[in-house]
């Protein structure tokens, strides 16, 4: 997502860079008038948009300072070294955030009347136990479940009129993966996993933020 805001950073300087350019002469004024209104339209819906979106990743900023100073930095030439230390501190900002939010999250977890957590930092839950066999990590298994973010959202659900998943249990993420191996077939439980145990410091662009503990409310269906 940085990644994304900061191009159109980049682009709204590199069009700013007329100053340093051969000017094209043009005989309707009227036109360029109407050009820098479209061009500074399209920036000022950049930064709004832009502060937006980092604001709702947890990105703390006076946004009053930084309005000005974008004004600023768009009167001077494009300077890829800033871009990339801007993109830099942007996405430090994120992870350190998703950081925080995460261990609140794993902490609440924990203190659950019917938490408990493994010596990994998985914690689980059994909402209800099952009455069939526990697959083992060579097992392939039929699951539903629904995974939340520390934040509340729901970023993967399977509805029970959906067709359920089918996966092998090495393939799934750790945390899960040791979840299941406590789980009896029939049964459902809560696990909150650790970021270590999830999608680490990676994520899945777009869906689960870098750092970020997971909940997933997970049924077992079926060992294959």
């Amino acid at each position: 997502m940085t990644r994304r805001l900061c191009s159109l950073f980049a682009a709204a300087a590199i069009i700013l860079q007329a100053n340093a350019e051969t000017p094209v002469k043009s005989s309707d004024k009227d036109l360029d008038r109407e050009v820098a209104v479209f061009v500074a339209s399209n920036i000022k819906l950049a930064v709004d948009n832009a502060l937006s979106d980092l604001i709702a990743t947890g990105v703390r900023c006076d946004t009053a300072a930084v309005r000005r100073m974008v004004i600023e930095q768009l009167a001077l030439p494009y300077d890829a070294a800033a871009h990339r230390r801007a993109n830099e501190a942007i996405d430090a900002a994120m992870s350190a955030r998703a950081v925080a939010e995460s261990a609140q999250f794993l902490a609440a977890a924990a203190a659950r009347p019917r938490a408990t957590v493994t010596d990994s930092g998985l914690v689980f839950e059994v909402i209800e136990e099952g009455t069939g066999a526990t697959p083992t990590s060579a097992d392939t298994v039929t699951i539903r479940y629904r995974g939340i973010l520390p934040d509340g959202t729901v970023f993967d659900n399977i509805n029970p009129d959906e067709e359920p998943m089918t996966a092998a249990v090495s393939d799934l993420a750790p945390g899960i993966a040791e979840g299941l191996l406590l789980m009896k077939t029939g049964g459902q439980y809560r696990l909150t996993i650790p970021s270590d145990l999830a999608y680490g410091t990676a994520g899945i662009p777009g869906v689960i933020p870098p750092d970020c503990a997971l909940e997933f409310d997970i049924t077992l269906l079926e060992i294959k």
